[in-house]
């Protein structure tokens, strides 16, 4: 199978969509045990090696998308920063002090999950010790 067959021109965009597997909406081919990442074949096909720690990047936002031209190598950090959201799920800014070390995740929510969790902890204990004590609820 050529995997440069498998995909059909989006005239509005240019992108040339990839008809075949996908995995996390990215387009893929299964060779054994390997996934290979179209989209990376493609850039190396047309535009030469990519560099260690760099990521092939979709300037369309198109995940589907193997034409080389709207494929760039750019450095993993690089790529985090692009695609960096501003608000987490509930409405937080993810600012640079709401932002846990090293990490996407909003300290506010965090913080949150922590005490739900040792609340419902307190919780689990205390009706245990009252049920193996007998201490009146």
């Amino acid at each position: 199978m050529n995997w440069w067959e498998h995909w059909f021109l989006a005239e509005e965009t240019g992108c040339w969509i990839w008809r075949g597997s996908l995995s996390g909406g990215y387009a893929v081919l299964y060779k054994g045990y390997k996934t290979l990442k179209i989209s990376r074949l493609s850039y190396t096909k047309y535009k030469g090696e990519i560099p260690l720690e760099y990521i092939v990047h979709h300037k369309c936002e198109n995940k589907r998308c193997i034409n080389p031209e709207h494929l760039e190598a750019i450095p993993r950090v690089e790529h985090g920063k692009r695609h960096t959201k501003e608000f987490c799920k509930y409405g937080h800014a993810l600012t640079e002090s709401n932002r846990e070390e090293k990490s996407r995740r909003c300290k506010i929510c965090s913080m949150k999950k922590l005490e739900d969790f040792n609340k419902k902890r307190r919780q689990r204990l205390l009706a245990k010790c009252r049920g193996s004590s007998g201490i009146p609820g």
